[in-house]
């Protein structure tokens, strides 16, 4: 079986819940073996497309003012 549905599987049963629900309980406690998670406190860089779209929703609000 995967690590993935024995962690829910453990869930379920320590928090008598359904396994359903456990799925959704279980995803914040989960650390895959071998893998680190993801850094969570780093801001993901806009790319170039992304910072001109927001220039020009920004040069679009000034011009409503």
């Amino acid at each position: 079986m995967s690590e993935w549905i024995d962690h829910v599987k453990k869930v379920a049963k320590a928090k008598k819940i359904s396994y359903k629900e456990a799925m959704s309980v279980a995803k914040a406690s989960y650390k895959p073996k071998g893998k680190k998670a993801p850094a969570k406190d780093k801001a993901k860089k806009p790319t170039k497309k992304e910072k001109k779209e927001m220039e020009e929703m920004e040069m679009k609000d000034k011009k409503k003012k």
